[in-house]
C-alpha cells in the first residue's frame, strides 16, 4: 500500500474481557506507518486505563502509544509489541505531564570494556568540526589596531613598573639610573641608536593615545558604523606614526 492512503478501517467492539481491552480502530497510513486508536485498555495490575481518543503509532519496528492516564494528564509510552500494548502492560510511566506529546525510542546497547569505550571516544573526536583557519578571512585594518591597543598598553604599563621597581632598588644594587648617568650614556650612543631608541618609546604612547581616544569616541556612541571604524582606524595609524617621528627627530 502506498504511502498516505488510507485502508478501509476495521473495528472490534469492546466485550469487557481483559484479552479484548477496549474498542480499536486500525488506520493504515503506509507500508511502515500504522495507528491504532484506543479507547480503553489495561495495565498489568489489571486497572483500567483510561486512554480517550489514545492512539498506538507503528514506525518501523517500534510503537508508541499516546493517550491520557488514569490521573488525565498527557503522557506517552514506547511498546514492543502492539498485542501487548492492546492487551496488558504496565502503567505508563509520566514521560510529558504536560499537553504536549514526547515520543521515545527504545535504544540499542552494547557492553564494551573502559579501553573500548576511551578509544571510541577518541575516534569519536576526529569527526569534530573544527573552527575555520584565519587565513581564509581578508585581513581588516580593525584586527592589528584592537591587538596593537592592548600590547603598546601593556608595554607602557610594564614598562612603568619595571622601571619603578629599578628604579627603587637601584641605591641597594648600586645601579645608576639617576637622571645625570642615563642622560650621560644616552649622549654616548650615535644619532641612529638615538632616533630608533626614541621612536620605539614613542610609538606605544602616542598610539595607545589617539587610540584610546577613539575607544572614548565608541563609548559615547559615535563613529560606530564599518566605515567610521576603518576611517578612524587609518587616522589613528597615521597620527601616531607622524607624532612619534616629530618626538623621535625633534625632542
Amino acid at each position: 500500500m502506498a504511502a498516505g492512503a488510507f485502508a478501509t478501517p476495521r473495528t472490534r467492539k469492546y466485550d469487557g474481557s481483559k484479552e479484548n481491552s477496549g474498542a480499536e480502530i486500525v488506520v493504515f497510513l503506509g507500508s511502515d506507518v500504522q495507528m491504532f486508536l484506543i479507547i480503553n485498555m489495561t495495565d498489568t495490575s489489571e486497572n483500567s486505563i483510561r486512554a480517550h481518543g489514545g492512539d498506538i503509532i507503528k514506525y518501523g519496528d517500534y510503537w508508541y502509544w499516546f493517550g491520557e492516564d488514569k490521573a488525565g494528564e498527557t503522557t506517552s509510552v514506547a511498546v514492543s509489541h502492539p498485542s501487548a500494548a492492546l492487551t496488558r502492560f504496565a502503567t505508563p510511566a509520566a514521560v510529558a505531564t504536560n499537553s504536549h506529546y514526547m515520543q521515545t525510542r527504545q535504544a540499542a546497547t552494547q557492553m564494551t570494556s573502559q579501553s573500548d569505550g576511551i578509544n571510541i571516544l577518541a575516534q569519536q573526536r576526529t569527526h569534530r568540526p573544527v573552527s575555520p583557519h584565519l587565513g581564509i578571512y581578508r585581513p581588516q585594518v580593525t584586527w592589528y589596531l584592537s591587538a596593537l591597543n592592548r600590547i603598546t598598553g601593556s608595554i607602557l604599563s610594564g614598562g612603568f613598573y619595571v622601571f619603578g621597581a629599578a628604579y627603587l632598588v637601584a641605591p641597594v644594587l648600586g645601579w645608576h639610573l639617576d637622571s645625570m648617568s642615563m642622560a650621560a650614556a644616552f649622549g654616548s650612543w650615535p644619532v641612529f641608536a638615538k632616533v630608533l631608541t626614541k621612536l620605539t618609546l614613542a610609538f606605544p604612547f602616542t598610539f595607545h593615545s589617539f587610540n584610546g581616544i577613539r575607544h572614548l569616541a565608541w563609548d559615547m556612541g559615535r563613529t560606530m558604523t564599518n566605515r567610521q571604524v576603518q576611517v578612524t582606524g587609518w587616522a589613528v595609524v597615521g597620527l601616531s606614526v607622524v607624532s612619534s617621528a616629530l618626538l623621535a627627530f625633534f625632542l
